[in-house]
Formats: C-alpha cells, sequence, structure tokens
C-alpha cells in the first residue's frame, strides 16, 4: 500500500488551464493604386502631301516651259524662287511634325518608366502585407513540422478556449485566400502598357497563397 501512495505522488499533473490567448488579426486597411498615366495620341504626320501637290506642279511647269514653250534660261531661272517656296513650306511643316512626334513619344516613354518604378514600390508594399498575413495565419494554424515542435513545448497545450473563433478548428490543407488589405483600383477607359501593369499588381495581389485551410 505504501508503495502504492509513492507512485501516486510522483505523477505530475500537466496544468491545462492557460492564460486568455491574444488573437492576431491579419493586416487591414487600404491600398490606392494609382491611375496609369495617359498616353498621348501621336498626331498625323502632315505636309507629305502639300510637298507631293508642289513636286508635280513644278515638274509641270518646267515640263511646259522647256518642252512646249521652248523658254529661256533666264524665264527658267524666274520661277526657282517659286518653286523653293513651295517646297520649303511643306518640309518646315514635316520637320516640325516630326519633331513633334519625338517629343510626344519621349514624353510617353517617361511617364510610363514613372508610373513602372511607382508600381515596383507598391508592390514591395503589398509584399510584406501579405507575407503578414501568411504568418499571422500560421500562428493560429501552423505546418504539420511546427506543430510537432509546439506539441514537444506544450507551452501552448489548451489554449483554444470554446469561445474562440477558431475552437476545434483543424488543418486540412493550404489555399489562396482573398488578400486582406483593400485594393481601391482606379477605372480605365483605354489600354496602354502602363493599365497592363497595372491589371498585372492587382492580379498578382487578388488572393495569397499557401494559407492554411481549415
Amino acid at each position: 500500500m505504501q508503495k502504492q501512495t509513492d507512485r501516486t505522488s510522483l505523477v505530475v499533473r500537466e496544468p491545462f488551464n492557460r492564460p486568455p490567448r491574444i488573437l492576431i488579426s491579419p493586416p487591414q486597411g487600404d491600398i490606392e493604386i494609382p491611375e496609369p498615366p495617359e498616353r498621348e495620341i501621336i498626331p498625323p504626320l502632315t505636309g507629305v502631301s502639300q510637298l507631293i501637290i508642289s513636286l508635280l506642279m513644278i515638274s509641270s511647269l518646267l515640263f511646259v516651259y522647256t518642252a512646249i514653250s521652248h523658254a529661256s534660261t533666264q524665264q527658267i531661272a524666274m520661277i526657282l524662287p517659286i518653286a523653293m517656296i513651295s517646297i520649303l513650306s511643306p518640309l518646315g511643316s514635316i520637320f516640325s511634325g516630326l519633331q513633334k512626334r519625338k517629343t510626344i513619344r519621349h514624353e510617353n516613354r517617361v511617364n510610363l518608366k514613372a508610373y513602372k518604378k511607382l508600381l515596383v514600390q507598391l508592390r514591395e508594399q503589398m509584399q510584406q502585407h501579405a507575407d503578414e498575413q501568411r504568418r499571422v495565419a500560421l500562428v493560429s494554424n501552423p505546418t504539420p513540422a511546427a506543430l510537432g515542435a509546439r506539441i514537444k513545448e506544450r507551452a501552448r497545450l489548451w489554449e483554444r478556449r470554446p469561445d474562440d473563433p477558431d475552437f476545434l478548428a483543424a488543418r486540412v490543407g493550404t489555399r489562396r485566400a482573398p488578400f486582406s488589405m483593400h485594393l481601391t483600383i482606379p477605372s480605365i477607359k483605354k489600354q496602354s502598357p502602363a493599365s497592363e501593369a497595372m491589371h498585372a499588381l492587382t492580379t498578382d495581389f487578388a488572393t495569397v497563397e499557401d494559407i492554411p485551410c481549415t
């Protein structure tokens, strides 16, 4: 009888009463996606048709003067200033149009580069929120390997209470869960390389992968 009592006295009962657990919420808030820069339309090149018409008129005039009227060299020289003016005017329009088109293309490239750089910074910020959402989810529903380590430590035994939202919930795998941050996406009227980059960003962060499924 004495031996039985000694054995019973050596049994260590593990306390199951734990202090209230503090539930960590996933990151919350709004992320506003900036509106893509409007791509300026490149205007059509003007002056080409006018130049062609001027060249045809000058060629016709020279043909009449030389082949039909047999005009002298002095008479032909008198129409050269008019011919030069009629040619230089459309050439000036063509040159001005080319410069304007070049400027617009440069501005579009600069705006697109700046917008993509802004999206890269925003992607890094959103990735941090996604990682935090995954980390918070793994605190309550760890991986099988981490769960085994917790069982050995036994520091968090019986931590779930009946009034906890995850009471008696068991992890059965992983899934893609909606991003906990709310994304404010601007409306796009016209498709452009900038809007495509924006859609790629919002699509990548519409959901977060490897979230525990219970």
